[in-house]
């Protein structure tokens, strides 16, 4: 159904009933008193547009929020969120890798000495938790070295640098236990160092417990006086 320019002074339908033609598919002019179609264009128009601002201020706040902070290394003025970060844990092979079978040593202090671009001295330390992980983060671009308090459990073995370029000691001796001149956010290095791994030959002689020889565990006990009973058992049948 398609409506005249001759329906002047009478109100015009829905363009949207059933079976007529989209709105924009007939004519009108300036004396025509159907003005549904233009209003209704006019509200398409503001519904997208605010669409779209919508859209891109989205995108704006959601690039703001997830960008990681970057300045330049001429002004430094801007703290960045960089991290170093390791383990410590009983190297049973000496072979300098952490693997599967490996125990995490925890409550270890590693200490963390640094120079800050702005020349700020910084000095940290923590503890290892559970998994023997440590980490230092919130900290700046600069020169650090990382320390380990070594155990006085454990016999010392092998430590792994990490994936910034670094000098270490190594193999015993005064200084050993250590990570230094990690030059962290430099020029095309990383903001995230991790990999500083200190490895521990496993517990000194003195320390090691004799209670699995001596003491069972709760269920080779177990195990232990079934088997007893059983002995016991077949005694009083013989005899009877």
């Amino acid at each position: 159904m398609r409506f005249s320019q001759t329906m002047r002074g009478k109100r015009c339908p829905s363009p949207f009933a059933a079976g007529r033609e989209s709105p924009r598919t007939y004519r009108r002019d300036n004396n025509d008193f159907c003005g549904a179609t233009a209003q209704q264009d006019t509200c398409t128009m503001r519904i997208c547009g605010f669409g779209v601002f919508l859209a891109v201020g989205m995108t704006l706040a959601l690039a703001w929020i997830g960008a990681p902070a970057r300045a330049s290394l001429v002004t430094g003025e801007q703290t960045f969120d960089m991290s170093l970060s390791g383990y410590v844990y009983a190297d049973v092979n000496n072979d300098g890798l952490m693997n599967q079978w490996e125990s995490p040593i925890r409550d270890c202090t590693i200490v963390l000495n640094g120079i800050a671009e702005n020349e700020e001295m910084i000095e940290q330390s923590v503890k290892t938790d559970t998994f023997g992980h440590y980490v230092f983060d919130g900290l700046e671009i600069g020169s650090y070295s990382i320390t380990q308090i070594q155990p006085y459990k454990y016999i010392d073995g092998k430590d792994t640098k990490g994936n910034i370029p670094c000098d270490y000691t190594n193999g015993g001796g005064e200084g050993n236990d250590r990570f230094f001149n990690i030059a962290l956010g430099a020029l095309g290095g990383s903001e995230y160092g991790s990999g500083f791994n200190f490895g521990e030959w496993g517990l000194k002689p003195q320390y090691i417990s004799k209670r699995p020889f001596i003491v069972p565990e709760p269920h080779a006990a177990v195990l232990l006086a079934c088997g007893g009973l059983f002995l016991l058992g077949l005694k009083r049948r013989r005899l009877f």
